[in-house]
């Protein structure tokens, strides 16, 4: 860190440095004692129960979850691997919500990105998909390795955005649609506030009113 001249450290930036130092080496202590958790890197499986996340920054790659090889993942307590991906999450949150997805698809300029959630023994395999705006747009579960089609949807749901509606009183609103696996749909109406006016179940039952 230079002060504003340029002459190096001042008493004060050398204080704030030595404090940034402390915190980063705690970081750093973070990171290798989740490395070093119960079920990997020779640490005994008895010593604890490691739950795993793996991320994706860019969907658009063709690089780590979003290719058919995706991500090596080791489970804790047996030692056996196995790959996971989210090829067909991806594949099913393009589709239209008439067939249980949200016609959201990534590019170069809207990357998307995503994670996956392992526990200790992969009988819950949990991903979340976001846009490029930071917006979840997909939750689910996945097979795990001990299915048939590891990697294929168990169960989900799709989020939108982008549809506007207008309402007496109120003018037009932004529609968040929830579309789940049965291509059942859900709404809810906010304002610009982000206050909600009106939510719709699947059945397109109104639950809750205008305030």
């Amino acid at each position: 860190m230079w002060n504003s001249l340029g002459h190096g450290f001042t008493p004060a930036l050398a204080s704030i440095s030595r404090n940034i130092f402390r915190k980063f080496k705690l970081v750093v202590r973070y990171f290798e004692i989740q490395r070093s958790a119960a079920g990997l890197n020779g640490v005994a499986a008895s010593a604890g129960v490691t739950s795993q996340t793996f991320y994706d920054v860019n969907l658009t790659d063709s690089v780590g979850l979003n290719t058919a090889g995706g991500v090596a993942v080791t489970i804790p307590n047996t030692g056996a691997s196995f790959n996971v991906n989210l090829t067909a999450a991806i594949s099913k949150l393009a589709s239209p919500p008439a067939s249980g997805g949200a016609s959201t698809s990534f590019t170069t300029n809207s990357v998307g990105s995503a994670t996956v959630s392992v526990n200790h023994d992969a009988s819950s395999v949990t991903f979340q998909i976001s846009d490029g705006a930071g917006w979840t747009v997909m939750s689910g579960q996945l097979n795990g390795p001990s299915h048939a089609s590891p990697s294929g949807l168990l169960d989900w749901q799709c989020m939108t955005y982008d549809t506007t509606v207008s309402i007496a009183r109120y003018g037009t609103v932004q529609e968040i649609q929830s579309i789940d696996q049965a291509n059942q749909i859900s709404k809810t109406r906010t304002d610009a506030g982000g206050r909600t006016l009106e939510s719709y179940d699947t059945l397109k039952q109104e639950i809750l009113g205008r305030i």
